[in-house]
């Protein structure tokens, strides 16, 4: 499959709209889509910028094997 560029957003144009997207298909490294490095101070990806995911009313991401 072949996206092109101008359909793709960074983080900061894309994560006000999870709130009201209805399913999320997160495909890529786990880490950008963890809550914990939101909501979790401990964490050791605490403050790293995230796809805000979980805020859609369904979403999913592939896990590592």
């Amino acid at each position: 499959m072949y996206v092109l560029r101008t359909g793709v957003l960074e983080m900061d144009e894309i994560n006000d709209d999870f709130a009201s997207t209805p399913v999320v298909l997160g495909i890529g490294a786990n880490d950008t889509v963890n809550p914990a490095a939101a909501e979790d101070p401990g964490s050791p990806i605490a403050g790293m910028p995230v796809l805000r995911v979980w805020e859609a009313e369904a979403g999913t991401s592939p896990s590592p094997s």
